[in-house]
């Protein structure tokens, strides 16, 4: 089916004000098609969803993402998807004639992580202009707490390719035990893991205390124990990360102006959010949860109403309060 990803992507920022997120809106946009040939191709059985696109697409987070991760269990190899990155380029490449594709498939000596490289580019496109780039990686590690649920449409001009996506997902405390891992064990600073952990932290659902434990476990799975277990310098670190401009010029390109100017560009959110995600650490659980809501996110989040795929708010995220 015939789909200008460009012109559609356009026409959202336009309409919603975002001009400065069209790089992520097309991105999104590009992460609907390939999920679709990925369920129409069969793709989704052995793998489960996860990482900040699985936030964004399943879970309701208002922070656009890049890449889509998986977890794929540790008998996952390469062979269990074979074929995968012929069907994402003829699915990409299907969209328009002057749409040019390019998918570098995974090595198989790469270690746990298997990794797609998908470059997108229009023959329209000036030279001096970077591809549309999304990673794939699928990690030979199990999922502890799978839920089948819909992808997410976030606006209604894609319905008819993102409005049908069913597959499985980590669930949220799952996903926030992925997070305090990665941030921790990193050999770079993860500034998005930090707001994703901040926002996890508001919703409903999400047992913290269940995350560090699952945390532990997946260090690990993932054979960074002795990374996590000397994770302080790194924890001593999040209040002059989340104070930083490389932090704010990072969400930048992330968030809504509202979202952001209610989380990232405010002071008392930024002192919350040192604390709340350093709490996160704590394996009795944090301290300072509090059933009356988080600084720019409001009440705590229940379990998105999965009867509708679509959004029941206009950006994705929860309503300030």
């Amino acid at each position: 089916m015939a789909f200008d990803y460009k012109a559609v992507a356009a026409g959202i920022a336009r309409s919603e004000g975002m001009g400065a997120l069209l790089p992520v809106v097309e991105k999104e946009l590009l992460h609907y098609r390939i999920l679709s040939a990925m369920q129409d191709g069969g793709f989704f059985g052995p793998i489960v969803f996860q990482g900040g696109t699985s936030l964004r697409l399943c879970h309701g987070s208002p922070r656009y993402s890049e890449d889509l991760d998986f977890a794929g269990g540790t008998g996952f190899g390469v062979d269990d998807l074979r074929g995968l990155g012929e069907c994402v380029r003829s699915s990409l490449a299907g969209m328009s004639p002057d749409v040019q594709v390019k998918v570098r498939e995974p090595v198989r000596d790469e270690g746990l992580v298997r990794r797609w490289r998908i470059s997108i580019r229009t023959a329209a496109q000036r030279r001096d202009l970077p591809n549309q780039s999304i990673k794939l990686e699928v990690a030979s590690v199990p999922a502890h707490e799978p839920q089948t649920r819909p992808v997410r449409v976030n606006y209604p001009s894609v319905s008819a390719i993102a409005g049908d996506i069913i597959l499985a997902v980590e669930s949220p405390t799952e996903i926030l035990a992925d997070k305090l891992l990665s941030f921790a064990c990193s050999s770079h600073i993860r500034r998005r893991d930090l707001w994703d952990m901040c926002w996890l932290s508001s919703r409903a659902d999400v047992d913290a205390s269940r995350a560090f434990r699952m945390a532990t476990l997946k260090a690990g799975e993932y054979g960074e124990v002795g990374e996590w277990e000397a994770c302080a310098g790194r924890l001593r670190e999040i209040p002059s990360v989340l104070s930083s401009d490389a932090f704010l010029d990072e969400m930048r390109r992330f968030l809504p102006a509202r979202m952001l100017v209610a989380t990232v560009e405010s002071l008392s959110w930024r002192e919350y959010a040192s604390q709340a995600v350093t709490g996160l650490y704590d394996p009795s659980g944090p301290a300072w949860a509090s059933p009356y809501g988080s600084p720019g996110f409001g009440r705590p989040m229940p379990e998105p109403d999965q009867s509708s795929a679509v959004p029941m708010w206009r950006d994705g995220g929860p309503a300030l309060s």
